[in-house]
């Protein structure tokens, strides 16, 4: 089984309660996403935890929601989590961008099924 690293917490893992506020419902999309990232056995996810507060720190402007790495293999991805009918801002399509011309596997995802999706896309070695 994949890993969610620790830059965020993970369903399955055994951790203190979360705070009482509701987390938005791009959040909560985030959160469905990752636990089935969990299931790939050969990809590893991480992001920054945020507990619904502006970071400081991180990738920088318009950088990705999750960023992948696939074992043994090596390549990376990042995925910009939207709700449906949403689109990546002009940061985020700038910072995807960047990502592919480096080599990386950029794309954005509305859905667990849709992630899925983009991983099979991403093993084939492709850039979207």
């Amino acid at each position: 089984m994949g890993k969610v690293f620790p830059f965020q917490r993970s369903s399955r893992a055994s951790s203190p309660a979360r705070k009482a506020s509701a987390p938005d419902s791009e959040s909560r999309l985030k959160r469905s996403i990752l636990e089935r990232l969990a299931w790939h056995r050969n990809i590893h996810a991480m992001c920054n935890a945020q507990d619904n507060r502006r970071l400081r720190t991180g990738l920088g402007v318009g950088s990705t929601d999750i960023v992948l790495a696939m074992a043994p293999a090596g390549r990376w991805g990042c995925l910009e989590v939207k709700l449906p009918g949403r689109k990546a801002d002009p940061a985020q399509v700038s910072w995807m961008g960047l990502m592919k011309l480096l080599g990386c596997f950029c794309c954005v995802v509305h859905s667990p099924d849709e992630a899925d999706e983009a991983i099979r896309r991403m093993s084939e070695g492709k850039s979207e």
